[in-house]
């Protein structure tokens, strides 16, 4: 899919503003605080009803406003497709070809969307949970009934929390415990399915990189690997009730990562970054390669944190990559030495676009 028109009011310094964006590069230049993330974040907001940035989405109501609006028309499998967000301090709305919709998976479906940034890899290798959420959206958009398996796993383990801090009988449990075992049995398969063709292309892409190192994914299911999940879930239910929550589960899955042989977080800052692109990048190919769909990558002022090479390594493989790309930067010189295509280039000053 390609964004063809976005527009937002009242977001952050901006007043209004509305561009036609190119269906491959677009490149966003502007001085610091002139406005280029929060171009960013309305595109983000669309794919994911939040923003990169802050928790809370009312935060980036212009100061005075009351509503944030952002919309955006685009060809999925070139069928044109409109998607609207309001945002008021009390309300939000999710509008898809002008029908109401309710689940942030179906903006997520609609606009599928990913965001790098230089702190990114901060979170990615310091949470499991950031892990996890990369490992799922890759899921989610390879194999279609990843979120309806997800949701009702989601909705058994409430329930088994809620009975825990109940103190419910032993003898409810059962019930709940089978039931999580067989949707995280269903969880767990889609997932080393996916990476079991995943882990390679991140290899690829790590190795045009860094020709020197290797990288390695391995999946962490949740429980301990010489247990059914059920069998777990029984023999350490005590311990759950004195917790009040479930400790084992495909919501404790995470992605273990070795760069050289060694935990990634023992790599070096620049080390990290790359892999995270290659992680990134890889999923964009797969997602492509089986949904047919290109998505949305936004790179907010990334490869000025980059030495020369690997940012000149980086601004090649996107000129390939199957996806709709906006990247901010400062001023051209942080682009590299060669030319680089960009089939449209949009100028932020203070709030005002020029394209």
């Amino acid at each position: 899919m390609a964004l063809t028109y976005l527009a937002a009011e009242q977001l952050r310094i901006f007043e209004k503003f509305e561009i036609t964006p190119d269906p491959r590069l677009n490149l966003i230049l502007g001085p610091n605080a002139a406005g280029k993330t929060s171009i960013l974040e309305s595109i983000y907001i669309l794919g994911l009803g939040r923003s990169f940035r802050t928790r809370s989405i009312v935060k980036l109501i212009k100061n005075g406003q009351s509503e944030l609006q952002v919309l955006g028309k685009s060809l999925k499998a070139d069928i044109p497709q409109k998607i609207g967000i309001s945002r008021t301090r009390q309300q939000f709305q999710i509008r898809i070809n002008n029908e109401s919709y309710y689940r942030l998976s179906d903006l997520a479906a609609a606009v599928p969307v990913q965001c790098l940034t230089p702190e990114t890899h901060f979170g990615f290798f310091r949470s499991a949970k950031h892990r996890r959420a990369a490992l799922d959206w890759g899921v989610f958009h390879v194999e279609q009934s990843f979120i309806d398996i997800w949701s009702d796993y989601k909705q058994v383990l409430r329930q088994r929390n809620a009975a825990l801090k109940g103190r419910a009988s032993d003898k409810l449990f059962e019930p709940w415990e089978k039931q999580l075992s067989e949707l995280a049995l269903a969880i767990h398969q889609q997932r080393q399915k996916f990476i079991a063709k995943f882990s390679p292309l991140v290899s690829e892409f790590y190795h045009q990189f860094n020709e020197k190192l290797s990288i390695e994914i391995r999946l962490a299911q949740g429980w301990p690997k010489e247990q059914l999940l059920f069998d777990a879930l029984v023999s350490h239910r005590q311990q759950d009730q004195k917790r009040g929550f479930t400790l084992y589960g495909p919501h404790r899955g995470d992605l273990k990562i070795f760069i050289d042989y060694k935990p990634a977080d023992q790599a070096s800052s620049g080390q990290q970054k790359l892999a995270v692109i290659a992680i990134r990048m890889a999923q964009i190919v797969m997602m492509n390669e089986y949904s047919n769909v290109r998505p949305i990558l936004l790179l907010d002022d990334l490869l000025s944190e980059l030495d020369s090479r690997h940012r000149e390594s980086v601004l090649v493989l996107l000129q390939e990559l199957p996806a709709q790309i906006f990247m901010t930067a400062t001023d051209l010189e942080n682009l590299g030495n060669k030319k680089h295509v960009f089939g449209q280039t949009f100028h932020v000053e203070q709030g005002k676009i020029h394209q």
